[in-house]
């Protein structure tokens, strides 16, 4: 059967039956979509449907290399952006953010991701329907875009407007509704971010952004308001000592090289569903 795993000589059935089979389902389910399993997301699905199904149960590195044996599991190296990815490096920054985060009293919902990503916004799709007697179908590819900054906090309950950078000061089909677009609107020559504009964000919207939500809805007290903004090592972004704010309470923390691939959560998540 297409998809089948053949079963192992010492195949021993896990402690938790039916959780077994609840992740295993989940992992064929984003693999037929075409997603990325990491060991780190397979233990997440795990702490996740043991709480849907009522287990108390808790996904340890023992029960993980458990999972793998009973299910033929292994690491493969993906063709691409992820096939240069630093593992070592992801690995290693994982731990010591996990660290960071207990050791100054974060919650979830004071850590942040941000990552930029460009939409080709006339962009016609690659192939078409065509008569048999049609050889070539000639066309170039609309190279008009915006780049767009997505952004959120771990426990995804802070909702932000996204940052949006396009090549007109005032496009001229929205010059009369520039006040009211429900985006942080800015502009450059080749539309994409760069230092001044991310620094003018970060600055003017994002830190006073994080205060009033911390303040009005988490009902922080004023000395008990901080932040940390994971970012990837872009051109566009200012060194790590240029983007904190005043009480330096509210700064970055800035990925690994090569490991964007892997443990950037904007790009697994939010971007790619847009």
């Amino acid at each position: 059967m297409s998809g089948s795993v053949a079963p192992h000589k010492h195949m021993k059935i896990g402690s938790q039956k039916q959780l077994d089979e609840a992740v295993y389902k989940w992992y064929v389910q984003q693999k037929a979509c075409g997603n990325k399993v990491t060991s780190g997301t397979i233990r997440n699905a795990c702490e996740q449907l043991s709480k849907h199904l009522g287990i108390q149960f808790s996904a340890s590195d023992g029960w993980l290399w458990r999972f793998r044996n009973r299910y033929g599991l292994r690491d493969l190296v993906v063709r691409g952006e992820a096939g240069s990815a630093d593992t070592v490096s992801a690995e290693v920054y994982r731990v010591k953010l996990n660290e960071l985060i207990k050791d100054e009293g974060l919650l979830m919902s004071q850590v942040y991701n941000a990552n930029e990503t460009g939409l080709f916004w006339r962009s016609l799709p690659k192939s078409t329907q065509a008569r048999k007697d049609e050889e070539v179908m000639r066309g170039k590819m609309c190279k008009e875009r915006i780049s767009a900054l997505c952004y959120a906090n771990a426990d995804d309950m802070h909702q932000h407007k996204l940052v949006i950078v396009g090549k007109s000061a005032r496009p001229h089909a929205l010059k009369d509704h520039m006040h009211t677009l429900p985006v942080h609107y800015y502009h450059s020559r080749k539309a994409w971010f760069n230092v001044l504009t991310f620094s003018d964000w970060f600055f003017k919207h994002f830190v006073p952004e994080v205060r009033r939500y911390q303040e009005d809805v988490l009902k922080f007290n004023l000395d008990d308001v901080s932040a940390l903004l994971l970012l990837d090592n872009a051109p566009a972004h200012p060194s790590a000592d240029k983007l904190v704010s005043a009480d330096g309470k509210i700064r970055i923390l800035y990925l690994p090289a090569n490991t964007t691939s892997l443990i950037q959560p904007m790009d697994q998540g939010v971007i790619s569903a847009v």
